[in-house]
């Protein structure tokens, strides 16, 4: 699976961000985006910058987090080359400005007020949030637009004991858990669009407003459409604000922020997925998520843990695969279970080392 998969989880999401970036643009505007990866909220920035002969500059080491999947993949890829051809081949070179570094190397030669608009999509751990917006707070310029990726939501839409245990992960049962933190502590009053925070700069520091703009041919919503993070059965498994709920797997099209949808009388909800386990009659699975390939070996997120699955082991459903089978396959070699990307691949090697000795020894 290529790492530069869509950072967007809607369209709705991408319309957030080109209404942003139009209501904070003039003539040769100056945007800042911290936080770039493959390029998919550059190529929307770096247009509207263009259209008003404005620049965008790009800071990235294009490493990823330390210890996330983006981690694993750029020390397999060549990240920085993959966003800059798809930069190039949106006739963006001569708009998008990439720098690469830390963002807390290069803040300090970035003049403060400088910035028409600064988007942030960078590190989602608590701390990593708040030094950012705390030192990239002082760049925008009055007026400006200051705003941010994968916020679901206020801190009084979750449980504060849900927010602090996933605080430090990159995200926790699908919400970004340090983002939702950082954010609600750092600003008084912000708009939240399809899990977009903005606000607007005041032109006095630590003085902002929500930028309270309309999205055309969307529908107003704080989250962006959610994903399930598990299964029990043939029910699906959604987190939603400060509960947890189980949906029928024969619910077609299912939104779970529609109060339709959570109150429905086939509905079964509880505070966290330990409460479920009592009301549900099979074991709760996580959502599978394949993130990539690595030596003949399929790696697939489920949870908070990654298995690696041997491709010689042929197709598997692993929601519904016994127990027995997995056990066999890991004493073949054929499963793996880890809990980073980094230590599946060590013991991955290692097997493959195991395999090629023994074949050296029988001839």
């Amino acid at each position: 699976m290529e790492p530069w998969v869509n950072q967007f989880v809607s369209k709705e999401q991408e319309i957030v961000l080109q209404t942003l970036a139009r209501a904070a643009a003039k003539r040769n505007c100056w945007f800042l985006e911290v936080g770039s990866w493959c390029g998919d909220s550059a190529l929307i920035l770096g247009a509207v910058a263009k259209k008003m002969s404005g620049k965008l500059l790009c800071i990235d080491w294009w490493k990823g987090s330390d210890e996330s999947d983006l981690s694993w993949f750029a020390k397999n890829n060549d990240i920085f080359s993959i966003f800059w051809e798809r930069i190039k081949h949106a006739g963006l070179e001569d708009a998008v400005i990439p720098i690469r570094t830390t963002s807390e190397t290069v803040v300090h030669f970035l003049k403060q007020k400088m910035f028409d608009l600064v988007y942030l999509d960078s590190d989602h751990r608590y701390d990593a949030v708040r030094n950012t917006l705390k030192s990239y707070s002082p760049l925008v310029l009055k007026g400006g637009i200051f705003c941010g990726h994968d916020c679901e939501g206020r801190i009084n839409d979750f449980e504060k004991t849900f927010l602090e245990f996933g605080k430090n992960k990159d995200a926790y049962e699908t919400v970004h858990c340090g983002t939702v933190l950082a954010v609600g502590r750092f600003f008084q009053n912000y708009s939240i669009n399809h899990s977009i925070w903005s606000v607007r700069s005041k032109g006095v520091t630590d003085m902002w407003e929500p930028t309270s703009l309309e999205f055309v041919d969307i529908e107003d919503r704080r989250q962006a459409a959610v994903p399930p993070i598990g299964y029990s059965g043939k029910n699906v498994i959604y987190r939603y604000g400060k509960k947890v709920y189980v949906v029928p797997g024969h619910f077609p099209d299912v939104d779970i922020r529609n109060e339709a949808v959570r109150g429905h009388q086939e509905v079964v909800f509880a505070e966290n997925l330990e409460g479920l386990f009592g009301k549900l009659k099979e074991p709760i699975r996580f959502l599978p998520v394949l993130i990539g390939s690595y030596q003949g070996y399929n790696l697939v997120r489920m949870g908070d843990k990654i298995v690696a699955v041997s491709q010689a082991a042929g197709p598997a459903d692993l929601l519904t695969v016994d127990e027995e089978i997995l056990k066999t396959w890991t004493e073949q070699g054929y499963f793996v279970l880890g809990a980073s990307l980094v230590k599946i691949a060590q013991q991955i090697l290692k097997i493959s080392n195991a395999i090629k000795q023994n074949e050296t020894n029988r001839v």
